[in-house]
């Protein structure tokens, strides 16, 4: 790259960065649609590197500590620009469902604790119709720590996780993915058995899964 392709470069980055300053959320949605088609890699990086901006303009929007609809946020967009704005919001939630799949591909596990610990701070995910999202925010965080070899974190995160409630199929699907990748049978089967009436569909992948690694362990 010579002198002049350099500035052209370095040009352009600030631009994105001025662009990123006025309109981060509205650019963050059309950027990361592009990207999770494309390439998740990078799709994950740019959410990392992103989302401060973004953060940003979403707790301005918070009134007295408040917290925020995930599937209504409000979306700052430039002068002229015609966007249906609920496909903005619809688009921004199917992203922040996606995110775990994003920071995964990226392998920056400190990054998806964080973030997932901010969702859970900055969205009001109470209420049967947000259950899915809440137990797909809050699993990822006992994933991120599976990931990154903290095995007791990760334990008491999801005992907690699910002490706190009656039954969660799917919390407990997550966990026990941990454990039989980590071949941890007995704490696999003691998590598992009370699940054996399941009809999740992961949950009886997560069942066959434990069966099938009791075979091997004793052929």
């Amino acid at each position: 790259m010579n002198a002049k392709q350099a500035m052209k470069k370095a040009k352009k980055l600030a631009e994105q960065e001025a662009k990123m300053r006025l309109y981060p959320l509205y650019d963050f949605i059309l950027r990361m649609d592009k990207l999770e088609w494309t390439d998740d890699e990078q799709a994950g990086k740019y959410l990392i590197t992103h989302w401060p901006y973004v953060k940003e303009e979403l707790m301005a929007q918070r009134v007295d500590g408040q917290k925020l609809d995930l599937d209504a946020v409000k979306i700052n967009m430039p002068e002229g620009v015609s966007v249906d704005m609920i496909q903005l919001q619809i688009d921004f939630s199917n992203l922040m469902n996606e995110a775990d799949m994003f920071f995964v591909n990226a392998k920056r596990y400190e990054e998806m604790i964080t973030f997932f610990q901010d969702m859970l701070e900055m969205f009001d995910l109470s209420g049967e119709n947000k259950q899915l999202t809440r137990d797909n925010f809050t699993s990822a965080i006992g994933v991120a720590y599976h990931e990154l070899g903290r095995k007791d974190e990760r334990d008491r995160y999801f005992t907690e996780l699910l002490a706190g409630q009656e039954r969660n199929d799917y919390v407990a699907a997550k966990y026990a993915f941990t454990l039989l990748e980590d071949k941890d049978l007995e704490k696999a089967e003691k998590l598992l058995a009370n699940y054996r009436d399941s009809k999740d569909d992961m949950m009886l992948e997560r069942l066959q899964w434990l069966e099938e690694l009791k075979k091997g362990s004793h052929s």
